[in-house]
């Protein structure tokens, strides 16, 4: 449910491994006014249905969270959030589980450091796997003179 998935991304929760997640964050940049996440989900534990055409569904919640860095949380938090439906062909679910199940996400930040938390809930199971990455935007690294 959404709920148990709000619940697995608050800070102090430790990370799901049953659906495990692997993602890259871009940054903001000239082109893109968004931070740009681009995950892969291992489906091999999630729970796939097959149609008489030999098709596999599957259908995950999938939430993307932006948490401040430091004791100070905002009440509602920036986030993105969709349902995945997944309906593979036996050739697809074969590439799916070698190589991952891609899901992309974009998401509007204020400058400031953060914590994004990826989570991803099989809604048949509700297996979750989540990810911490921390990340900083539009903090100036370089010294002043």
């Amino acid at each position: 449910s959404v709920k148990d998935l709000h619940i697995a991304l608050q800070p102090e929760t430790p990370e799901s491994t049953m659906l495990p997640l692997r993602a890259r964050v871009q940054l903001p940049d000239g082109q893109h006014r968004a931070l740009r996440i681009d995950s892969l989900l291992d489906p091999s534990n999630a729970s796939f249905t097959t149609t008489a055409d030999g098709k596999r569904h599957a259908q995950f919640l999938v939430l993307l969270i932006a948490l401040k860095d430091g004791p100070q949380q905002v009440a509602a938090p920036p986030q993105s959030s969709g349902v995945l439906k997944l309906d593979l062909t036996p050739e697809q679910y074969q590439i799916a589980l070698t190589s991952g199940i891609p899901i992309h996400q974009e998401l509007e930040l204020k400058p400031g450091k953060y914590r994004l938390r990826l989570g991803v809930s099989d809604m048949a199971t509700h297996n979750l796997g989540t990810l911490d990455m921390p990340v900083a935007i539009g903090i100036s690294t370089q010294a002043s003179h």
